[in-house]
């Protein structure tokens, strides 16, 4: 596939893809001279040959049909691209696609609210990083949820770190002569995925070596699924979730399929390593003005009050570490088959207040009409909404959603 491909600062990513084989890749949130920039080198490279061979996309979660409203203006206006939509009439051909293995993805993180109801710094990070090593097939898809004073500087950290190691794991496959999907899942499954397991554990120490960067009592939560053609490898720590939604002949899991579980104290073979390591389990109790309320069920040293942790597995948080809270992924592998639709990937500013099936029940709608956009804003509203009546402050919010 011939490919252009044009750089700017930031790490957005905005796609063009021609059933033609002529592909673009634009990384960054293109100023307005730069957008008009493209829409000439768009122009000279006879856009109206191609137009009818390009559906439509994802741009700041409006949709624009390039059938209908090719012009400067809206090229110039919408060029910040958060998601990809191939031709629908080709999404069995792929040859066809930016990335191989789904039809489109979508993404959007929202910063919190304080106690004050104030918008807060947003701890959250997303990855999405297709094509691993050039390798199509190969998807990475997660979102990391910080907390902590340095939450987000670590839940950034991790972000970057996934991504080059899983470029460095890709890159050896290669060297190997491994580079068809499958392959790579053959290989990581040879060893019980080993290598993912690494990754995980050996991010603390390569934290700890970064100057400006203190997890003793920071660290974030990460759940990511790497996609190798029909199957999905997801690894979890911490309290992020993800769920497959798919069409349910048998109505026995109503169509959701829990990929990831909770990582928390409360849990047996947790509570177990927890207090194996000298850690102790609590709650703390306060007065937030309408009568005494019982926290989460937290980790702590005996004799203090820290860490205070209420996730027994997550990446960074030194202190808690020697309390048996530990940084190993939960691994669980799922093969894709024709009932699958839809992946989600979301912090806890989502399912908070918001239950799986009214998840699904949303989902459902927008995903008939293929609007991933619509889904992934009104999702984000309904979780807003539900916070608010809950109280004044709101977690931050994240989630990546991934059609078949």
């Amino acid at each position: 596939m011939n490919e252009t491909n044009i750089n700017t600062k930031n790490n957005l990513t905005f796609f063009l893809d021609f059933t033609t084989g002529q592909k673009f890749v634009i990384n960054g949130n293109p100023s307005n001279s730069f957008r008009l920039t493209l829409y000439k080198f768009l122009k000279e490279k006879s856009m109206d040959i191609y137009k009818n061979k390009i559906k439509y996309c994802i741009c700041n979660a409006k949709k624009i049909d390039f059938n209908k409203s090719l012009s400067e203006n809206n090229i110039a206006q919408n060029c910040h691209v958060l998601c990809y939509i191939d031709d629908t009439n080709n999404i069995n051909n792929d040859d066809n696609k930016i990335a191989v293995g789904f039809r489109l993805y979508g993404q959007i993180t929202k910063a919190g609210c304080d106690y004050n109801g104030k918008s807060k710094l947003n701890q959250d990070n997303i990855l999405i990083y297709l094509n691993v090593g050039n390798i199509d097939g190969f998807n990475l898809f997660g979102v990391l949820d910080g907390h902590g004073v340095n939450g987000y500087l670590v839940s950034k950290f991790c972000k970057y770190y996934f991504t080059r190691k899983m470029n460095e794991f890709a890159e050896k496959c290669k060297l190997d002569n491994i580079s068809n999907p499958n392959q790579i899942y053959d290989k990581l499954r040879s060893t019980d995925y080993r290598f993912l397991k690494d990754c995980f554990n050996n991010v603390d120490s390569e934290m700890s070596r970064e100057n400006n960067l203190d997890c003793t009592l920071s660290g974030t939560t990460c759940n990511m699924v790497i996609q190798l053609n029909k199957f999905l490898i997801c690894l979890n720590v911490g309290d992020s979730r993800s769920i497959l939604i798919y069409d349910d002949d048998t109505k026995t899991n109503q169509g959701i399929l829990t990929i990831s579980k909770d990582h928390t104290p409360d849990l047996p073979e947790e509570y177990e390593r927890i207090i194996n390591s000298g850690g102790i389990t609590g709650k703390y109790i306060y007065d937030n003005k309408n009568g005494i309320v019982e926290d989460h069920i937290r980790i702590f040293k005996p004799g203090q009050n820290l860490p205070g942790i209420y996730l027994s597995r997550v990446l960074g948080d030194l202190m808690a570490k020697d309390c048996g809270v530990i940084s190993e992924p939960q691994i669980n592998v799922f093969k894709l088959n024709h009932n699958a639709k839809y992946l989600l990937i979301y912090s806890d500013g989502i399912w908070k207040y918001l239950k799986n099936e009214e998840i699904r029940d949303l989902g459902n709608k927008y995903y008939q009409k293929g609007d991933i956009g619509s889904f992934c804003s009104n999702l984000t509203r309904k979780a807003v909404y539900r916070w608010k009546q809950n109280g004044i402050i709101r977690d931050d919010i994240s989630l990546v959603c991934v059609y078949f």
